[in-house]
């Protein structure tokens, strides 16, 4: 078994070499594993795995301070070109994404689970106001007294513009 330890030159290496690099302008392709979930490359670095366009960052400029995250100006999870990522905080990457369009607004009937509509929210609020029972309305709508119970107090569906009239 050997006893060889991996030197810092080694792990750079090892790294670049997971890199496909076609233009220096364009996105350096993360060609190694990816996280599941994410679909961000990966790679381990330092004893635990890391997102490789956070190990990028790093080669390239240093630490990443405390409570910054690394983002990507070319939205691409694989792409680890430094000249294509920037810090910033939590909130910046929401705000990014809400920019380009790319946030998880799946509230209401955008939401791929959804079972209502939203023109159906306003016509239950309406009926429960005229005295029809939450379990009736969940017969009727499809859906638990729960539910209706949520929408009639604002718990679910509270941001509804809908009005039946």
């Amino acid at each position: 078994m050997s006893s060889y330890k991996y030197t810092d030159k080694d792990r750079i290496k090892a790294f670049w070499r997971k890199v496909t690099i076609e233009d220096l302008f364009d996105c350096w392709q993360w060609t190694g594993s990816t996280t599941h979930k994410t679909g961000y490359g990966q790679m381990k670095w330092d004893g635990r795995l890391q997102v490789a366009s956070m190990i990028a960052w790093q080669l390239a400029h240093g630490v990443i301070p405390e409570g910054l995250l690394v983002l990507h100006k070319c939205d691409n999870r694989l792409c680890v070109n430094p000249n294509h990522l920037f810090l910033g905080t939590s909130q910046d990457n929401m705000d990014d994404m809400k920019r380009k369009g790319r946030s998880c607004d799946n509230n209401g009937e955008r939401n791929p689970a959804a079972k209502l509509k939203e023109l159906q929210v306003g016509e239950i609020r309406k009926k429960y106001s005229q005295g029809i029972k939450q379990y009736k309305l969940g017969q009727e709508y499809g859906v638990t007294r729960q539910a209706i119970w949520q929408i009639v107090h604002n718990v679910h569906w509270r941001n509804s513009r809908a009005d039946p009239n």
